[in-house]
């Protein structure tokens, strides 16, 4: 299923359990071309296992693509057989622009893992 709304910005949350993994780094998804320099939040939260993500495109600009990976979390495994399950997505937020920033509804976040 793709996009509705042009691209501007998104933000969430990933839980995960820190005594089976740890975050390492990221990388832009397919979703984006050079040309789009979006500007990325990323923050390994201390305080709450999580990883905190934000992706923001610059005012007024969108991406009218309706498919594609937005952002590659990268971590390390620290047990030989972790549970892969442990990992949470919360607190999705996906936002378009129309003469000014609009969080949209009811948008599905998912995540994909690869070991």
């Amino acid at each position: 299923m793709g996009l509705k709304y042009p691209f501007f910005g998104l933000a969430f949350h990933l839980e995960y359990d820190p005594g089976q993994y740890e975050f390492d780094h990221y990388d832009l998804g397919s979703f984006f071309s050079e040309s789009d320099d979006p500007m990325v939040f990323i923050e390994d939260s201390q305080e709450h296992p999580e990883v905190i993500s934000g992706i923001s495109l610059k005012r007024g600009k969108t991406i009218e693509k309706s498919e594609g990976t937005f952002l590659k979390l990268y971590f390390n495994k620290k047990v030989y057989e972790p549970d892969f399950t442990s990992f949470k997505l919360e607190n999705g937020i996906y936002s378009s622009f129309d003469e000014g920033r609009k969080d949209i509804e009811s948008v599905e976040f998912g995540c994909e893992a690869y070991f």
